[in-house]
């Protein structure tokens, strides 16, 4: 399993093909990698994609760190997903984030290029 900076241990999981373009699936909170189910298991989708889902830290099979310092809002998560996508070279991963924490945290990430947010 990957780890975030602080140590924590994320569980992640590759659907569809491993050659195509990348898409990161983070879900939100008090849910888990499985919310995207639906998405991964979809033949057309994992013919042409590479999808990584992984379970953000005190979800589903990820590390569960004890003390309010490692669920703080923002840059813990941010610093997460970034060691993530670097650990598995998700290079130009278009980020897919689901609702409260998958979704507020993209602000307080750290440049990993181009970041677009629809609003």
């Amino acid at each position: 399993m990957p780890r975030a900076p602080d140590g924590v241990e994320v569980a992640a999981y590759e659907h569809g093909n491993p050659q195509g373009p990348a898409i990161l699936f983070v879900h939100g909170h008090m849910q888990a990698a499985l919310s995207w189910d639906r998405q991964t298991r979809d033949p057309g989708l994992a013919r042409e994609f590479r999808m990584v889902v992984y379970n953000i830290r005190g979800h589903g099979m990820s590390g569960e760190p004890e003390g309010d310092a490692f669920y703080k809002p923002g840059k813990a998560w941010a610093y997460e997903a970034k060691a993530f996508i670097d650990a598995l070279g998700l290079r130009r991963a278009v980020l897919v984030a689901g609702p409260t924490a998958g979704g507020s945290w993209p602000a307080a990430s750290p440049s990993t290029g181009r970041a677009r947010s629809p609003s």
